[in-house]
């Protein structure tokens, strides 16, 4: 419930709230959360159009924060105690603003976005579900890295190249992703590094990776990473729509040879689906770091049978487990 929220709102408020600088992890979120902390409070559907109401009030994210800021990082549990806070609310009584979507003053869209699709919280609801459309980050990075970096990394399976050898990176991609990641890198925060294209890719070429090990506080300014990364040229595709995803990646190597690729949808796309192998992979790299390898393959066994547990408190149990 929660998922299909969070989508529905997100499209229709659209890339125009993003593009006036509203990050979008903060604002829809919130609906989101109180949809799902309404479900699991029991709301009747009154209540739920006044938790809806409440949490429409409280969004927060700006993306000025993409440069660095440490807030960024704030916005999801902000918008998890919004929601929360917002349910609950309703739960005794407290009203919302019960036209949030609608109001033509000073409702939630309109005040956040120049471009409104407000058919898109409901059309096909209850036939199609859009939350069948979240997509998985492969790449420890911002998501409009992401093609630019799945192009780069097939160029690398198919010839190898070494790093030292690359005179100039060009990529060519639509004008949403080059205003989100595509500014001169300066060293800076980790938060800086993964919203940054210059950076990863040249970390990609460094290291073959662009993971959690990647983010690391003394590859930030270090002189060769640095080197690299100014020799990355990213640029606007006046042929692509605003807000497309393709890029167009360009390696040109000191004699003079050129690579190309291009990719549309990177590896854990909804259009490039990751293997369950893939999902997996990710999933004990990362909660290794915090818990031990038999709770990791506990927690993965129940995973994978969760649409058949009618009680998802053993799975709850070993995710808030530290050993």
């Amino acid at each position: 419930m929660g998922y299909e929220t969070l989508v529905r709102v997100g499209n229709c408020q659209g890339v125009s709230s993003f593009n006036r600088g509203w990050h979008p992890t903060g604002t829809a979120g919130v609906f989101a959360a109180a949809a799902t902390a309404g479900r699991l409070l029991g709301l009747s559907p009154e209540q739920h159009v006044h938790a809806l109401g409440i949490a429409g009030t409280m969004p927060c994210g700006l993306m000025a924060a993409q440069y660095g800021a440490m807030v960024k990082r704030f916005y999801a549990g902000h918008t998890a105690w919004v929601g929360y806070t917002a349910a609950a609310l309703a739960k005794d009584g407290f009203t919302g603003i019960e036209d949030i979507f609608d109001a033509e003053y000073g409702g939630y869209p309109k005040a956040l976005s120049d471009e409104v699709f407000v058919d898109a919280l409901t059309s096909e609801l209850g036939h199609r579900y859009d939350a069948g459309s979240i997509g998985y980050k492969l790449f420890s990075c911002v998501g409009t890295n992401h093609t630019a970096l799945q192009a780069l990394t097939d160029l690398i399976k198919d010839a190898a190249i070494d790093w030292r050898a690359v005179r100039e990176v060009r990529i060519r991609t639509s004008e949403y992703q080059v205003l989100h990641s595509g500014w001169d890198y300066t060293p800076g925060t980790v938060m800086a590094a993964q919203m940054n294209l210059q950076y990863c890719t040249a970390m990609l070429l460094m290291q073959g990776n662009v993971f959690v090990d990647q983010f690391k506080e003394e590859y930030l300014a270090d002189p060769e990473v640095l080197a690299l990364a100014r020799r990355v040229r990213i640029e606007i595709d006046p042929n692509q729509k605003h807000s497309d995803r393709l890029a167009v990646v360009a390696v040109e190597l000191s004699d003079g040879t050129v690579r190309e690729g291009r990719c549309s949808a990177a590896r854990g796309h909804p259009n490039n689906p990751p293997g369950w192998p893939e999902i997996e992979n990710k999933f004990n790299i990362l909660a290794s770091k915090i818990v031990s390898d038999e709770t990791c393959r506990r927690i993965v066994d129940l995973v994978k049978g969760i649409d058949d547990m009618t009680d998802i408190s053993p799975l709850t149990a070993l995710l808030a487990a530290r050993s």
